[in-house]
């Protein structure tokens, strides 16, 4: 147990909100997986509009997009041989919350249109 502890506070603040990406990413992938198999496959006329299962796949497509550009960086620095500065990376991570969770996260929780 205490090893465990020792990793943790070996962790900087840039790894921390990378983590949070990839969890709240995880739990969204799980959820929009799930709603994939639930969602209409279409509209239905004179009904409220609702999300459609193609949205969700959209949604789950743009997930692993957002995986692999999160991962980009790690696989460049490892690949090439170079380290990236802690503050650029936050400011890339910060860049990505603004464009993944808070346009995202709202369409997945709320059921509103993925797309719209």
């Amino acid at each position: 147990m205490k090893t465990m502890f020792k990793k943790l506070k070996g962790v900087s603040i840039a790894q921390w909100i990378a983590i949070f990406i990839f969890v709240s990413m995880g739990i969204s992938m799980v959820f929009i997986t799930i709603q994939i198999f639930l969602a209409p496959i279409e509209q239905t006329p004179g009904e409220p509009k609702v999300t459609l299962r193609s949205d969700y796949i959209f949604l789950l497509f743009e997930c692993v997009l957002g995986v692999i550009i999160l991962l980009l960086p790690t696989i460049l620095s490892h690949r090439f041989k170079f380290e990236i500065p802690g503050l650029v990376y936050i400011l890339f991570l910060v860049f990505f919350i603004r464009i993944y969770l808070l346009r995202n996260c709202p369409k997945i929780l709320f059921h509103s249109s993925a797309l719209g």
